[in-house]
């Protein structure tokens, strides 16, 4: 169906196994957003947001991709998140959505060099960041959810000298932080890749990670930082992986 009137709630019956697409017209630039949306089901769903084949930002940028993401729901979104700007995104840096799930949201985002900063925000209601090119901290001061969506700017936007097409990433909360995980990178039988990761945790407990049995030492360190005003004190490494040989 076509033609819904922007705040006005509906209702889809779904089987099992089956997609509802809710998808803007796009027919009025800045103006057709659907960030912010509230989705409440009865049963458990899954819920892709994105953009299709779209540049960052939509004017003066040379490269496009699909930029898509699965959201979690509202109870999993948290209080804090940590960003350390992308690899060789030396002069646009990040771009950054936050957006809380609930009234009254007290967000302070801060960097060791622009200081801090603050935003009061409704349910539904988002904020941009752009051209972030700090670490930085984003907190609720009166511990309510939200969450954060970094996008990677177009090749060469600002003159940058970093390569990738725009992307789309979720940040995790700090609440949602694990021990352990599994990641897989692509192999180099297609091309080659660069592959970066990128560790937050307590600053003194950086040394101690392993990946694949290794110290993260023993990898080759592209980024670090410490993050400002954070009790523990908090850090993060990066480091590069290679493209591993498909077995």
């Amino acid at each position: 169906k076509t033609g819904r009137p922007a705040g006005v709630p509906w209702s889809v019956i779904l089987a099992k196994g089956q997609t509802y697409l809710g998808q803007s017209p796009g027919t009025n630039f800045g103006a057709n957003d659907l960030t912010g949306s509230l989705i409440q089901s009865s049963k458990p769903i899954a819920v892709i947001t994105g953009h299709q084949i779209t540049s960052v930002p939509t004017e003066g940028s040379t490269s496009a991709d699909n930029l898509l993401e699965m959201i979690p729901s509202v109870d999993k979104w948290g209080t804090q998140y940590f960003d350390i700007p992308m690899a060789g995104k030396l002069i646009a840096g990040d771009f950054l959505r936050v957006l809380s799930a609930e009234d009254g949201n007290e967000i302070t985002f801060t960097g060791a060099i622009s200081g801090s900063h603050n935003m009061i925000l409704g349910s539904g209601q988002y904020e941009d960041i752009s051209q972030q090119t700090e670490a930085m901290v984003l907190t609720s001061t009166n511990h309510k959810r939200f969450i954060v969506a970094m996008y990677s700017y177009s090749q060469g936007y600002e003159g940058d000298p970093g390569q990738s097409d725009p992307f789309l990433v979720l940040f995790t909360p700090r609440e949602q932080f694990e021990k352990e995980m599994i990641f897989r990178t692509p192999t180099s039988l297609r091309g080659a890749f660069t592959n970066y990761m990128t560790f937050v945790c307590q600053a003194d407990s950086i040394s101690k990670i392993t990946i694949n049995g290794l110290p993260i030492g023993t990898y080759p360190q592209v980024g670090a930082t410490v993050f400002p005003n954070t009790n523990p004190q908090m850090g993060a490494r990066r480091i590069l992986l290679a493209a591993q040989p498909k077995n």
